[in-house]
């Protein structure tokens, strides 16, 4: 029989008539078996050879591939590609391939440990690297291996160690490290990588996605920075109580970091990247909501205490019904903005919000201390119908 001779399938029937044991001859049908989407004939000579000769992990290899690309039975395809294993274990590829059955059995730290083993025997592929990482940041959770295994794969890559495949996958090793970056708060190693991805994917654009991935960090950083002022001014604050400016530059960094946490949600929507996504790199919106609450509260806290040095300080009351209405405390509200128009009694739209709030209040149609503002003109009350002219609330 001619070695690389090209045979029908009726030729290789009558040849196995003649030859029963010939292994060569079902592995080369079960090839063609595949080749024309015969599944399981291809299994079944795939199995005959493995019958005559046991020992060969590469015949384990092929059935499992039909298994597992054809038919999607990963269960078989994980037997072979262990069986495969036991025959030849210092093989790396068969430890990737057995990776990919574990992973989609979502046995993912058996994956992991697969991937992991078969980088230390030499399979070192970028495609190995992201699918272990992959692994690691998506289903494990474990950034901080997951970051090391980037380490490694961007250090090799660096040194000439992997080989040269599209650039698309040499940038998603940086984009991926900086994910993992920024979610281990490593803001500055964070922005060199996705900086380094930019440059891959879009040297000399502008506006690009990695240019709102830096702005969301720069927003992070900022409330670091913020959190750290406020710190100082604790200490400054329980020095000198009497300091009615230390209160209102502390409610000014309450009130930035609320701005901040909406600025970052807002550019997080803008970025649209799979590899984000669900994964704790942003705030979510319950996040935003109590540090919304927090924030204004120690506000409101530190309003308290400058009408405490002073009873009369009409800003700070109308500043604080402001963020009583925004954490939607409306009688609170109601009380500040009367104090404050006591005291400015031609502000005709604070005048103005008094009616309302008080209309809202004595009516009933706060529901749970929220304010309803789905709420129709013509299902409210005839006294505030008669106050707006416009269809709806105006706050």
């Amino acid at each position: 029989m001619a070695k690389n001779r090209k045979y029908t399938i009726e030729e290789l029937d009558n040849l196995l008539e003649s030859n029963p044991n010939n292994v060569d001859l079902y592995l080369k049908r079960a090839e063609e078996y595949d080749i024309m989407g015969f599944d399981d004939k291809a299994i079944n000579d795939y199995t005959k050879a493995i019958n005559i000769v046991p020992n060969n992990s590469e015949f384990y290899i092929k059935r499992a591939y039909v298994y597992f690309y054809k038919i999607g039975n990963y269960e078989k395809a994980l037997a072979d590609y262990t069986t495969a294993i036991n025959l030849s274990e210092n093989d790396a590829i068969y430890y990737g391939y057995r990776a990919e059955a574990y992973y989609l059995l979502k046995e993912y730290q058996k994956a992991e440990n697969d991937y992991k083993k078969a980088i230390e025997l030499g399979e070192k592929t970028i495609d190995i690297f992201i699918n272990r990482g992959d692994c690691l940041t998506k289903k494990i959770k474990d950034y901080n291996e997951a970051l090391r295994n980037y380490n490694d794969a961007i250090m090799a890559l660096e040194n000439n160690e992997l080989p040269k495949e599209p650039g698309w996958e040499e940038d998603e090793l940086y984009q991926r490290r900086g994910i993992i970056n920024e979610i281990l708060k490593n803001y500055d190693d964070a922005i060199n990588d996705y900086k380094k991805t930019k440059h891959i994917l879009y040297e000399g654009s502008e506006d690009t996605i990695y240019d709102k991935k830096i702005k969301r960090i720069r927003y992070k950083q900022q409330i670091n920075e913020l959190d750290k002022k406020i710190q100082e001014l604790d200490k400054k604050i329980s020095e000198k109580k009497d300091d009615k400016n230390l209160y209102v530059e502390r409610i000014k960094y309450y009130c930035k970091i609320v701005d901040l946490y909406e600025k970052t949600e807002i550019i997080s929507n803008e970025i649209d990247d799979s590899n984000e996504r669900d994964l704790p790199i942003t705030f979510s919106e319950k996040e935003i909501n109590e540090n919304r609450k927090i924030q204004f509260n120690k506000a409101i806290k530190d309003y308290t205490k400058m009408l405490a040095l002073d009873s009369k300080d009409y800003t700070a009351h109308k500043e604080r019904g402001d963020l009583y209405l925004l954490i939607n405390k409306y009688k609170e509200a109601l009380t500040d903005y009367t104090e404050y128009l006591k005291m400015q009694p031609n502000d005709k739209n604070a005048e103005f919000d008094v009616k309302i709030l008080k209309i809202l209040t004595e009516d009933y149609i706060l529901k749970d201390g929220h304010l309803e503002y789905e709420l129709q003109k013509d299902e409210l009350p005839e006294n505030l119908k008669n106050l707006i002219t416009e269809d709806e609330i105006p706050f």
